[in-house]
C-alpha cells in the first residue's frame, strides 16, 4: 500500500494510532485511492472528531484553494460538542491566571453557555462586579490539532480528494491550514482583534463590541465583557420588542461596508449567533475570524465595483488581474469574454431577482478557470457578505 512508507517514519505512538484511524475512516468512506466525493469527505471529518471538524471549518473559508463543491460541504460542519469536565477546565483557568477561580472571580458558573471543539465559554463575575464571559481553550487541543496537521503534511503527497479531477496543491492547502489553526489557537490574537475593532467603531453609536480585560487574558483564556441581546435573525422577538427591521438592516449593511472600505478590517464571520441586538445597538461577538484589506487592495476592489456599475468590462478585467494571484499562463481575452458572459447574464435582471451567492460563486469560478486565485482577504469578504445576505429580515 502506498501509505506503508509513511508508517515507517512515525515513531510517536499517538501519531501511529491516529494515522491508522485516519486511513481506516477514509477507506470506509470510499477514499481508497485518495479520491472521494465532497459529502463523504465531510463525513470523514465528522467521524474523526472535533479537531478535524475545526480543520474542515477553517478550510470552508478558502474557496481560493479548494473546489467550491468541497467548500459547500465543509460549511455544513457543526462545531457543537459536549461540554468537558468542569474540574479539568477549571484547572486550565487557574494555571493560566496563576490563582484560584474563587479568588479571581466573585462567581463562576460551572455549566458553559457554549461548547465547541477548541474551547468552552462560561459566565462569570469579576470581584469588581463586572459580568464577563470566559473563553477557555480545551486542554491538549492545541497539541492534538497541530499533531493532526503534521500527519496531514505527511499524507499530502498521496492525497487527491477531488472527485471532479480539479488539480489541488495539497501542500499549499495544509500550509494555509497550519497558519490559520495557529491563529485560532492563540486567544491573544482574538483579544487584539476585539481591541482594534472597538477602536475603529468607538464613534459609531449603534455598534457595540465587548470590552476585554487584558489582565485576565492569555493565549488559552480570554475574559471579556458579557453582551446580552436578541440574535439578529430572531425576527419574532425583535418585532415584539418594537425594533424597526428595516432600520437594523440598513445600519448593519452601512457599518459592514464601512468596516470593509474605510477601516480595511472587518468581521469575517457575521452569522446570526455572532450579532446581537440590545438597546437599539448592534453588538458583534466572537472575533476569531477577521479580514484585512490594505489601502491598495481596497482601491482595486473599488475599481471592480466601478466597472460593474458603469458596464466597463475592461476595467473589471484589469482590476481582477491586479488583485488576483496568477497560477499559470493568463489569456486576457478569454478572461474578458468569461467576465462579459457572466455579467450579461445578470445585468438586465432586477436587483430583487439577483441570486447574489450564485453571482459571487461564479466570479470565483471564472477566476479559477482562468488560473487566477483571489487573495484570502477577498474570499473572507465574499464569505462575510454571503453570510449577511442569508440573514432573513423578511
Amino acid at each position: 500500500m502506498i501509505l506503508q512508507g509513511v508508517f515507517l517514519t512515525m515513531d510517536n505512538n499517538y501519531t501511529k494510532k491516529r494515522l491508522r484511524e485516519i486511513v481506516s475512516v477514509s477507506i470506509k468512506h470510499g477514499f481508497k485511492n485518495g479520491i472521494g466525493d465532497p459529502k463523504e469527505l465531510r463525513l470523514v471529518l465528522e467521524e474523526l472528531g472535533p479537531t478535524f471538524v475545526k480543520i474542515g471549518q477553517i478550510l470552508s473559508t478558502r474557496p481560493d484553494i479548494l473546489p467550491l463543491e468541497y467548500i459547500d460541504e465543509f460549511q455544513k460542519l457543526q462545531d457543537d460538542v459536549s461540554p468537558g469536565d468542569f474540574h479539568v477546565m477549571k484547572k486550565v483557568v487557574e494555571r493560566e491566571l496563576n490563582g484560584s477561580i474563587e479568588d479571581i472571580f466573585a462567581s463562576f458558573k460551572e455549566e458553559p453557555i457554549a461548547s465547541a471543539s477548541l474551547a468552552e465559554v462560561y459566565l462569570a463575575k469579576l470581584n469588581t462586579g463586572e459580568k464577563v464571559v470566559v473563553k477557555v481553550q480545551r486542554p491538549f487541543v492545541r497539541e492534538k490539532m497541530l499533531s493532526d496537521i503534521q500527519i496531514l503534511k505527511k499524507l499530502a503527497p498521496f492525497i487527491n480528494f477531488t472527485a471532479t479531477g480539479e488539480v489541488v496543491d495539497m501542500k499549499e492547502v495544509i500550509e494555509e491550514l497550519s497558519s490559520a489553526a495557529k491563529k485560532e489557537l492563540d486567544f491573544m490574537e482574538e483579544m487584539e482583534n476585539i481591541i482594534k475593532f472597538s477602536e475603529n467603531n468607538k464613534y459609531v453609536k449603534f455598534i457595540t463590541s465587548p470590552k476585554v480585560y487584558k489582565e485576565y487574558c492569555t493565549d488559552k483564556v480570554l475574559v471579556m465583557e458579557y453582551i446580552s441581546g436578541i440574535k439578529i435573525d430572531n425576527i419574532h422577538q425583535l418585532i415584539k420588542e418594537g425594533y424597526d427591521l428595516h432600520d437594523i438592516a440598513t445600519k448593519l449593511t452601512y457599518n459592514y461596508f464601512r468596516q470593509v472600505f474605510e477601516d480595511g478590517f472587518f468581521h469575517a464571520d457575521p452569522h446570526p449567533g455572532n450579532i446581537l441586538i440590545h438597546d437599539n445597538t448592534i453588538g458583534y461577538i466572537d472575533f476569531g475570524l477577521m479580514g484585512n484589506l490594505d489601502l491598495s487592495l481596497r482601491k482595486k476592489l473599488n475599481q471592480i465595483l466601478e466597472g460593474a456599475a458603469t458596464k466597463d468590462i475592461s476595467l473589471m478585467t484589469k482590476s481582477i488581474l491586479k488583485i488576483g494571484i496568477k497560477r499559470g499562463p493568463i489569456d486576457a481575452n478569454r478572461l474578458y469574454s468569461d467576465i462579459e458572459i457572466m455579467y450579461n447574464t445578470y445585468i438586465d435582471e432586477s436587483i430583487h431577482d439577483y441570486d447574489l451567492p450564485q453571482i459571487l460563486e461564479e466570479v470565483m469560478v471564472v477566476c479559477k478557470e482562468n488560473s487566477i486565485n483571489m487573495p484570502h482577504s477577498i474570499t473572507l469578504l465574499i464569505k462575510g457578505m454571503m453570510t449577511l445576505i442569508f440573514i432573513n429580515f423578511s
